[in-house]
């Protein structure tokens, strides 16, 4: 795309015109684990928005900080694994490097944690104010994240959901059909929308329905779900091979379209930089 592309949480969070119901959190977090990037075009009208552009530090940080916590795609989970500001910051400018962004941020950083930006612009002759402090915002708060890690006893920003069900009980989602249907992928990862139905009870049109009040599909889900629970395993010792056949794909070239569609980094990148 000639524009470029943007990462998705920042897009999210400047957007005001954009239901922040439980519904539409879990129907994001779903869609952005299978895609996380947004056309720049659509990025830098919200970026300029006047609400986007009136939007106070604080209050942006509690709307990526809320993001974040409800995001499975698979640079955010590796990355919040990193307890290492230079590993944090190798693992963002790999992704840089990878994706054709609208706007390129590169991190200067050094063993004391404090880092440097460089923005530079690809598609547009003006970088929106919002999108700089967006895009600063999501370095602090993985930063935070790494610095959490390090404490005994830290995790992962402290906040984020570890599936999909979980995101789904989170939001008070627990009696409806999309949250069965992410508890049956995640225990069932090689079965199919077919053999949901059937433990559903339910005629696929009908499971259909359910999803389409989400403005998902069941494939979404189980896509969404394949990745977030391969992106798990890549900590593991388990070889890709292993590692997509276990989590439902055909064979490893089918997980690598999948994660290459999802942040623009192929599984074996993303273990190299876990590694670090």
């Amino acid at each position: 795309m000639s524009s470029g592309l943007a990462f998705h949480i920042a897009a999210r969070a400047l957007n005001l015109e954009r239901d922040f119901s439980p519904r539409n959190l879990f129907a994001d977090s779903v869609r952005h684990v299978v895609d996380g990037h947004v056309a720049g075009d659509r990025y830098y009208r919200i970026a300029t928005q006047p609400g986007a552009v009136a939007l106070g530090e604080s209050a942006l940080e509690r709307r990526m900080r809320e993001l974040f916590a409800l995001d499975l795609n698979p640079l955010i989970c590796m990355t919040r694994q990193l307890d290492s500001e230079l590993a944090l910051f190798k693992a963002w400018n790999t992704y840089q490097r990878h994706v054709s962004l609208a706007v390129q941020t590169v991190i200067r950083g050094n063993p004391n944690g404090r880092f440097g930006v460089d923005r530079r612009q690809v598609a547009y002759a003006v970088d929106p104010s919002a999108a700089r402090s967006a895009g600063l915002c999501a370095i602090d708060i993985l930063c935070g994240a790494a610095r959490d890690r390090r404490r005994p006893g830290g995790g992962a920003g402290g906040q984020a959901a570890a599936c999909l069900s979980g995101i789904a009980a989170g939001l008070g989602l627990q009696h409806t059909v999309v949250f069965e249907a992410a508890v049956f992928f995640e225990e069932n990862r090689s079965r199919n929308v077919a053999q949901l139905c059937r433990a559903l009870g339910c005629q696929r049109r009908t499971v259909e329905r359910h999803f389409k009040d989400f403005g998902l599909t069941a494939l979404d889900l189980k896509m969404a779900s394949a990745l977030a629970g391969a992106t798990a395993s890549l900590w593991g010792a388990g070889t890709l091979t292993e590692i997509a056949f276990e989590h439902g794909f055909s064979d490893q070239a089918h997980m690598t379209r999948a994660f290459r569609r999802a942040c623009g980094l192929p599984p074996s990148v993303l273990r190299s930089l876990a590694s670090h």
